[in-house]
């Protein structure tokens, strides 16, 4: 039995196991004669420190971090690794003090983690230890190619500080399954990361290269981040759930949907083959009950942007805020069957959504745009010009309840066209800036369309409805209303 100062006894026979204060007396401390079949320790460094786990006893040295080492009384060493299949960050020596960078400890779990491999394992990743906690990250946690069917990771309440000047927090690129959980992500402006999470495509193949099925729950990304706090790299079938996205970095958005690799995204731990500035499919994004919020008060910023072109992405009871400039940025390209729910509130915000035409036409196919109280100080809808270029919407459905000015919801600003067909329900001080489209086609809710003085699209048809009514007021087409 052991009889070192700082080892527990025993409570079964060494042949059976043996309970020690923590890994670091079970290495330094502890000289069985006989190995024990499994050692239990109550702590990794002390005991209560959060890494309290069960060894077993393995033949030869394992390659991972998950191990330790004994000596017998003759002399002899003999081997153990984790015998857990929920993990714990303090299992592999994390402090969580905020002060101690945890970035290694972190890595040395997750790398563990890998080792499961099989496809059928969902194991857990947890960063509680049965107390809230900080961690210091001062390097990127390296995620990349993990292919679950799911992996937990739950931060436990905790919050990871990052301080990875110029790099991700976390890069879960090429990944799969991987389910984020119950923490914050915070950017330390001091030495600010350009991403907090990364998740996304590693290459151009579409059977290869996929990372689908991901999802953060519960989680906040707030901070300082010189590119954006969540970057999506055409990662499909993705959710978020109440979650906060905020950047006060005068230079990053909240959440950057990237279905064409627009940013050129890389990875320090692979090489990154997804062709730039090249659509790929990217399908199935849900975001319910989140928040977006770009406070730097710069004015080129964006609290959402969408590249490339995507498929369902859906964006439901969702709030955004973005001083002194603009709630969405889409680049040339097509979406449909999106919804973008999302309740821009800032009296300074400039649009609602800005339609990057400089580059080539934008379509929407069966989308729905919704606010109830607009606060844009310029349009809701505005291009950033070319005369060569448009914007064009097809069976789209357009709702604003009310606004908090009379600026209007279209402005064409020298590009090319604005064809709109669909529905536009437009309520209380709304303005419907109906005269900027080139053309509309659909039905009309709440806009006067005979009304003196009425300034109509060049083209087109309408069925009118009064608010609340279920039958057409009028109807017609624009050319042939006096």
């Amino acid at each position: 039995m052991p009889t070192n100062k700082n080892v527990a006894t025993a409570i079964l026979s060494e042949a059976d196991g043996a309970l020690i204060n923590s890994r670091a007396d079970a290495i330094a401390s502890y000289h069985p004669t006989t190995a024990p079949g499994f050692i239990m320790t109550a702590g990794y460094a002390a005991a209560g420190d959060g890494g309290a786990a069960t060894y077993k006893q393995v033949a030869t040295q394992p390659t991972h971090g998950g191990k330790l080492s004994i000596t017998l009384s003759g002399g002899a060493n003999v081997w153990y690794e984790l015998a857990e299949h929920d993990i714990n960050v303090f299992m592999f020596g994390a402090k969580g003090d905020g002060a101690t960078s945890d970035s290694a400890a972190i890595q040395l779990a997750v790398d563990y983690i890998k080792l499961f491999g099989s496809p059928n394992v969902k194991p857990r990743l947890s960063f509680g230890g049965g107390k809230m906690n900080n961690f210091l990250l001062t390097a990127t946690i390296n995620m990349t190619q993990l292919r679950m069917v799911k992996l937990i990771v739950d931060f436990e309440g905790a919050l990871l500080i990052g301080k990875t000047a110029g790099k991700p927090m976390i890069d879960a690129l090429w990944s799969t399954g991987i389910q984020f959980m119950n923490g914050t992500l915070y950017g330390d402006a001091s030495s600010a990361p350009n991403i907090g999470l990364q998740i996304g495509r590693g290459t151009g193949d579409l059977t290869t290269g996929s990372a689908e099925n991901n999802g953060i729950f519960n989680v906040d990304l707030i901070g300082a981040y010189t590119v954006t706090a969540f970057y999506n790299g055409a990662a499909e079938i993705f959710r978020a759930d109440k979650c906060k996205f905020w950047n006060s970095s005068a230079t990053g958005s909240c959440v950057f949907m990237d279905g064409n690799n627009s940013a050129g995204i890389t990875s320090q731990f692979f090489t990154v083959t997804l062709p730039k500035n090249t659509y790929i499919s990217f399908n199935d994004q849900i975001y319910t009950s989140c928040n977006f919020e770009q406070i730097s008060g710069a004015t080129n910023t964006f609290a959402l942007v969408e590249s490339g072109s995507g498929n369902s992405h859906h964006f439901i009871n969702c709030y955004g805020q973005n001083e002194h400039a603009s709630g969405i940025y889409f680049s040339p390209g097509t979406w449909s069957q999106c919804v973008f729910d999302i309740h821009f509130e800032a009296t300074n915000l400039i649009y609602w959504c800005l339609l990057g035409t400089a580059g080539g036409n934008i379509f929407f196919r069966h989308c729905v745009f919704k606010e109830y109280y607009l606060f844009a100080t310029g349009n809701m809808f505005i291009t950033t010009g070319n005369p060569a270029a448009g914007v064009f919407w097809y069976g789209c459905e357009v709702v604003v309840s009310d606004a908090g000015t009379a600026a209007a919801i279209f402005n064409r600003n020298n590009a090319q066209l604005l064809y709109f067909t669909g529905t536009i329900r437009v309520s209380g001080a709304a303005s419907h800036g109906f005269a900027q489209l080139s053309s509309f086609w659909g039905e009309i809710y709440g806009v006067k369309a005979r009304a003196s003085g009425f300034v109509r699209p060049q083209s087109g048809g309408f069925v009118y409805y009064n608010p609340n009514d279920l039958v057409p007021a009028t109807y017609g087409t624009w050319v042939s209303i006096p």
